[in-house]
């Protein structure tokens, strides 16, 4: 869901902001010819195997001038932290994905080695403190069509 404040601050920055529902490797082989400003995802890309995450990326990248992503970090830090989650009261359930996404989270550079190799990319892959692993893709010049060259 997409609420209206947000779409609403979207609004006063220039963006319309659009909510995609849909299966995202269905959405990555489909011969879509939509282009988006940026997309962003958060805690969901650690949910696949490299092979589709290399196409869902490539998706990305063939139609969208930027691409932010926020995953789990799997490092020490992570790791602990997501075996002190019940400090915070979350239920069983919860506590076991905190432990499972952080073992399938990324570290390094994983999601750049991933990214199609353009020229046009600039990427940016880090930690962010205490337990954030984050990707950012920028079209530095040109347009998705550009890279299908």
């Amino acid at each position: 869901m997409l609420e209206d404040a947000t779409r609403t601050q979207f609004a006063a920055v220039g963006w319309k902001a659009r909510l995609l529902c849909v299966d995202a490797i269905e959405w990555a082989a489909s011969a879509s010819s939509q282009h988006y400003d940026l997309c962003v995802t958060t805690l969901f890309l650690h949910h696949f195997q490299s092979e589709a995450l290399a196409i869902l990326l490539a998706a990305v990248a063939a139609r969208a001038q930027a691409f932010i992503a926020c995953e789990p970090h799997r490092g020490h830090l992570s790791r602990i932290g997501g075996h002190l989650l019940w400090f915070l009261g979350v239920n069983d359930v919860t506590r076991e994905d905190g432990v499972t996404s952080v073992a399938a989270g990324f570290a390094d550079q994983e999601l750049t080695a991933l990214w199609p190799r353009a020229p046009s990319w600039q990427l940016q892959e880090y930690f962010a403190w205490p337990f954030t692993h984050c990707f950012v893709a920028r079209r530095v010049g040109g347009s998705p069509a550009d890279d299908a060259m």
